[in-house]
């Protein structure tokens, strides 16, 4: 019996278990079921990830052969190392949120850099949208918490 008469669509299926204990996970629902089914899950669908590719091995050693491919392959293998130490830097605490605690928490001038802008163009761009900054070395935290606003509002601005 060929594997391709399951493996996708257990794939596709534990794929989604674990996208939605990740994101329960991610924003706070740490309960010990949810983190269960997530890790054990998860452990299966590495699985059927193993044979859905046994199953595809010809187009999976395809990806190998061009560089395109192995780069996407190398960036992604990257970014998760850089979670990975981040989090383990912070002594296991979830490195999207390690990583956005310290945006929030950079100068507007640091930060304005992730959007493309110059220290002037973050405070004006803020300024013309109604949000008060005293100056670039203000952080987005300290620039929502005076104004009263969510820090992604903050964000969203800079993000126009």
């Amino acid at each position: 019996m060929r594997l391709k008469k399951f493996a996708t669509q257990l794939t596709i299926g534990f794929g989604f278990v674990v996208f939605v204990s990740g994101l329960l996970m991610f924003f706070g629902v740490k309960t010990r079921p949810i983190h269960g089914v997530h890790e054990y899950i998860g452990l299966l669908f590495t699985a059927i990830i193993a044979l859905h590719l046994i199953d595809h091995k010809r187009a999976a050693i395809g990806y190998f052969k061009k560089w395109r491919d192995l780069a996407l392959i190398a960036a992604s293998i990257a970014l998760s190392a850089a979670f990975f130490a981040v989090a383990s830097e912070k002594g296991g605490e979830n490195a999207m949120k390690t990583i956005a605690e310290k945006t929030l928490d950079a100068p507007l001038a640091v930060s304005a850099r992730l959007f493309d802008l110059s220290a002037e163009s973050a405070v004006q761009r803020l300024s013309n949208g109604g949000i008060s900054v005293l100056n670039a070395q203000e952080s987005l935290r300290s620039i929502a918490e005076k104004n009263n606003l969510r820090p992604d509002l903050i964000i969203e601005k800079l993000s126009l």
